[in-house]
């Protein structure tokens, strides 16, 4: 990362790259913009659209793919519009939920980080639920295991690792869905102020923004890793 840095704020003083401020710029920038406040407040409207949004994409992709993954039937009838909406250019949806909801409604930007993050986690929680050792559900049944006992006791520990691979892939879509969603629906947010910096030609600011972007997504990520750890020590730990 040092290098890195060095490596910037020496290209940013050369004057070979146009419009490419040096890091030390950038760090004076993001001051600016922690010190005013705008940060903040921006970044607040950010967040929170982020959390309601990513938490509805966790639930139901997860939920959606334990049953997708489960029941066949399902399964025939779901998978080809989920693989049609997971290669689908899903940008596209964006004005249609300015027209559901408005485009100064919250609903807006967390629709945004919904559609974005979910499809990848009901793929990934399929693909899991229907890589489950047949040998261990087999046996669960002869033991007379109900399906809600077969599903907790049984699939979703051995469906865990492919789960949360989705839930890391989504995460990264749904912090994109998330920007692109405030730059093109309501101009909010740190999506917002990075809209407000391009046009502007403010190129230390709107790199300021950008490193702030990254941070929050490695650091979301990061919390994601966390809990996929400690999932998979329960799960080491519980295996006979």
């Amino acid at each position: 990362m040092v290098l890195l840095a060095i490596a910037w704020e020496l290209l940013g003083r050369s004057g070979l790259a146009l419009e490419f401020p040096p890091f030390s710029a950038v760090l004076a920038a993001l001051w600016r913009l922690i010190a005013s406040g705008r940060l903040w407040k921006e970044g607040a409207f950010t967040i929170q659209a982020f959390l309601y949004g990513y938490t509805l994409c966790l639930v139901a992709g997860i939920v959606f793919g334990l049953l997708v993954g489960r029941f066949r039937t399902l399964d025939r009838v779901l998978s080809p519009y989920i693989d049609a909406l997971m290669s689908a250019p899903l940008i596209a949806f964006v004005p249609l939920f300015i027209v559901w909801f408005g485009a100064q409604s919250i609903w807006s930007r967390i629709a945004v980080v919904f559609i974005f993050g979910v499809f990848v986690i009901i793929v990934n929680t399929a693909a899991g639920v229907r890589a489950a050792d047949r040998r261990l559900v087999e046996m669960a049944r002869s033991f007379g295991a109900s399906e809600k006992q077969l599903m907790w006791k049984v699939i979703v520990p051995a469906a865990t690792p492919l789960i949360m691979a989705g839930v890391r892939l989504g995460t990264a879509r749904a912090v994109k869905g998330m920007i692109m969603g405030e730059m093109l629906i309501t101009v909010v947010g740190l999506g917002g102020l990075i809209m407000e910096y391009g046009a502007s030609f403010k190129t230390d600011s709107l790199f300021a923004l950008i490193l702030v972007v990254i941070m929050l997504a490695v650091l979301v990520t990061e919390l994601v890793q966390i809990i996929e750890r400690r999932l998979m020590r329960w799960r080491h730990d519980s295996a006979p």
